[in-house]
């Protein structure tokens, strides 16, 4: 981003604020109010208010990554790879679902996840919440250059689908041959957010 805005702003905070500017559309300056008090709460240093209100604004302003488009039936002409379409109806659910519940706009990148996850659960709430968080990890690892989904959230999904709980001694084991997930300077601040997004069903 350019400009002089202060102290420099960590990678993980900055693919933070870029990501709440094109997936919530509150006003401006109610959405810099609400990520200032998110950031300070992670234990990080925000930006000013005015700060944010001016890279959500260049955020909004410039182009989104056709992944992260609004979803729409038009979609399923260009997805690689394609939505099986045993998959559709589970994709039609989450999206009338992210509409009716959650302050989250359906994009091309969940409707990925939702095909790809969604037998693992039978409620649409679960399985939509699920497939926007991963959608989510994907998004902000990408912004932030790192790599995700190799080790903890293979782990949580294995005991999702197959009921099994993995012991703690177990996990650290396995948690400590396997690779993170990303890199040591993002992983608190992203792994954090990502936990917060997911219990509030995909809200700020």
């Amino acid at each position: 981003m350019a400009g002089k805005r202060g102290p420099k702003i960590k990678p993980s905070i900055e693919a933070l604020i870029e990501y709440m500017a094109r997936q919530d559309k509150r006003p401006r300056e109610a959405l810099a109010s609400a990520l200032k008090e998110q950031i300070e709460q992670m234990g990080e240093i925000s930006p000013t208010e005015g700060t944010l209100v001016k890279m959500i604004s260049e955020f909004r302003n410039s182009p989104n990554p056709q992944e992260d488009q609004p979803w729409a039936l038009s979609s399923l002409n260009d997805m690689i790879p394609p939505i099986p379409t045993e998959a559709l109806p589970a994709v039609l659910e989450a999206y009338i679902y992210s509409h009716e519940h959650m302050n989250h706009e359906f994009t091309v990148r969940d409707a990925k996840w939702v095909a790809r996850i969604h037998k693992l659960y039978k409620d649409v709430a679960k399985s939509t919440s699920m497939a926007m968080g991963l959608a989510q990890i994907e998004l902000l690892a990408g912004l932030t250059k790192g790599k995700w989904g190799e080790s903890e959230e293979i782990l949580n999904l294995y005991e999702d689908y197959t009921g099994k709980k993995i012991s703690p001694e177990r996990r650290k084991k396995i948690l400590r041959e396997g690779k993170q997930w990303l890199n040591p300077e993002q992983s608190k601040d992203i792994a954090k957010r990502i936990k917060d997004i997911t219990k509030r069903g995909g809200k700020l």
